[in-house]
């Protein structure tokens, strides 16, 4: 099975490999297996190491404003500690295993390790533990179309929030960075801006990953001959990869998707046309005060075939918006980061993008991404509107070896507030340079 899985590791560095089926790679090992060039059953129970490392730099173009000793400038400068306009880092490291415990593949297992410099490890420059176990799950197939799946993993919701290990491009969509990703705060101050009432705290754990605790029921089923119907429900904590609650509720999460196979079929790489759906929701617990309503959901669609792919995702956002990050100290050049959210139930976001890439040649491909968001459009004094286009090349140097370059432009508005669009005027381009190592053995 060494072979499957080193197999695994080359197409990961490539691009093509943001056509696979996240929720069954994370929960499940393959039934069959290519050996000798015929197809047998997998009874492989040895357990196999995967990992990977990304190192990258990043210069942000964006201009710095300062007044009554506050930074209104955040987005100036480069995550995860926001204290440096330009920085080379490794911004991810992670080290696990998979595998199945008995012959006959009824259980299976999936650990990851980060130790990575990023939102886990130090939220907005306060420090968190500099590793952080992010999966470890126990998968059971009961019957023909049902598993199960148990522990702390990816939870079912925006197919963003799982390409992006394997995306060429290395920073996620406006709206998925600020909604869909979740930040956990302490004590909140309250305050209100244009009768909209914010709550902002400092980090109060590592950032969720897109991860949750609980249990899962999953699995991909045949939908006649060229095509299957995935989905997964999962009742979770809401308390990311850090077990932190907070008062926080029991999380629901809801993930269906159709895909039509429309030539290789592999486990990693699959030529279709895949429509897909999810939802998420939950309630916060915001510092004595009472519980607010965090609800997420989107649709989107994604085609691969041959050297072509094309994709894109809306998505949606009721309550526990945030709507931005702020300086709460008032010493001059001196920054305490903290969180602000919009928490009500009324407040909202929407957004989404649309992705396209082309091999241009079998180490190589080109793509261009626009993604935009548009935050808080109720309210005129917190209403703001952000566009960004991505222009990457993404080239495999050898074997499981990928570099990505990407080059963003960034434009945000405030269309009610002069005072608003002053400070998003300061706004500026983006450039990253980006190496991929994956390991797999």
């Amino acid at each position: 099975m060494g072979c499957v899985f080193l197999a695994l590791a080359l197409y990961l560095a490539s691009p093509a490999a943001m056509a696979m089926d996240w929720i069954m790679f994370f929960g499940s090992e393959p039934d069959r297996l290519q050996r000798d060039g015929r197809q047998v059953e997998n009874r492989d129970t040895t357990p196999h190491l995967l990992g990977f490392v990304q190192s990258q730099y990043v210069r942000n173009q964006s201009t710095p404003l300062e007044t009554a000793g506050l930074n209104r400038t955040s987005f100036a400068y480069v995550f995860p500690d926001l204290e440096r306009r330009s920085k080379a880092d490794v911004s991810r490291a992670k080290l696990g295993a998979r595998g199945m415990l008995d012959a006959d593949n009824r259980f299976n297992y999936f650990l990851l390790t980060e130790f990575g410099h990023n939102g886990l490890t130090e939220p907005l420059g306060h420090e968190e533990d500099p590793v952080h176990l992010t999966d470890a799950s126990l998968s059971l197939r009961l019957t023909p179309g049902v598993r199960l799946k148990l522990g702390r993993f990816y939870a079912p919701i925006a197919d963003e929030a799982h390409d992006v290990l394997i995306s060429p491009y290395a920073s996620y969509t406006s709206f998925t960075q600020t909604q869909i990703q979740e930040s956990f705060v302490w004590t909140a101050a309250a305050a209100s801006v244009g009768g909209v009432s914010l709550r902002t705290g400092l980090p109060a754990a590592p950032s969720a990953a897109f991860h949750d605790s609980g249990v899962q029921v999953f699995d991909a089923l045949p939908w006649g001959e060229n095509a299957s119907l995935t989905y997964a429900l999962m009742w979770g904590q809401g308390s990311g990869v850090s077990g932190w609650h907070g008062g926080n509720s029991d999380e629901a999460f809801l993930y269906l998707a159709h895909e039509r196979y429309l030539g290789q079929r592999l486990p990693w790489f699959t030529e279709s046309f895949k429509v897909f759906g999810w939802g998420q929701t939950g309630t916060r617990h915001v510092d004595g005060d009472r519980d607010y309503r965090r609800t997420r959901y989107g649709v989107g669609a994604n085609w691969r075939q041959d050297r072509l792919r094309l994709g894109g995702e809306y998505m949606r956002a009721r309550g526990m918006v945030q709507s931005g990050i702020v300086d709460t100290d008032a010493t001059p050049n001196v920054q305490n980061w903290a969180l602000q959210f919009a928490p009500s139930g009324g407040n909202t976001a929407s957004g989404g993008y649309l992705d396209a890439g082309w091999r241009v040649l079998p180490q190589l491909e080109l793509c261009v991404r626009y993604d935009w968001m548009d935050l808080l459009p109720d309210s005129a004094a917190l209403h703001k509107e952000f566009d960004n286009w991505t222009f990457g090349a993404s080239y495999r140097i050898k074997g499981p070896v990928r570099v990505d370059l990407n080059y963003v432009l960034k434009q945000a508005k405030a269309p009610d507030s002069p005072a608003a669009q002053t400070v998003l005027d300061r706004l500026g381009n983006e450039v990253s340079l980006r190496l991929t190592y994956f390991i797999s053995l």
